[in-house]
């Protein structure tokens, strides 16, 4: 499958909902919207983590394909990491961002310990 940055953003408010209709707590659900959120942003040159070196991003012209964003992701995080973040925040980044994009691809349930709980 292929999305283009609009679908993205779409995936991405869709993405909130299940987390929110999964019980997460709120911190919890901004905390995995807005990680992905800035992975999105990142990709399309609209955001720039902390300390990095500004390079001029402009937003990717193909579809994003899950092997696709799976590489913008590891560049995202050597991105974090040469800002000279710890290993811990640079690790959460990239946690958080193929969170994202392992929903896209099927894979991934946000909250699904917390539905599997309640039965």
């Amino acid at each position: 499958m292929t999305w283009s940055n609009d679908e993205l953003s779409d995936a991405l408010g869709r993405y909130e909902q299940i987390c929110i209709d999964a019980g997460m707590r709120r911190n919890a659900v901004h905390s995995y919207w807005d990680y992905a959120r800035r992975f999105l942003a990142w990709r399309v040159g609209e955001y720039q983590p902390r300390g990095t070196t500004w390079s001029p991003r402009s937003a990717p012209l193909t579809p994003a394909t899950v092997d696709r964003l799976k590489q913008d992701a590891k560049a995202y995080a050597r991105d974090i990491e040469a800002a000279g973040r710890s290993q811990s925040t640079t690790d959460t980044y990239y946690r958080h961002a193929m969170f994202f994009i392992r929903w896209l691809d099927g894979e991934f349930v946000p909250g699904r310990r917390l539905v599997e709980r309640r039965r």
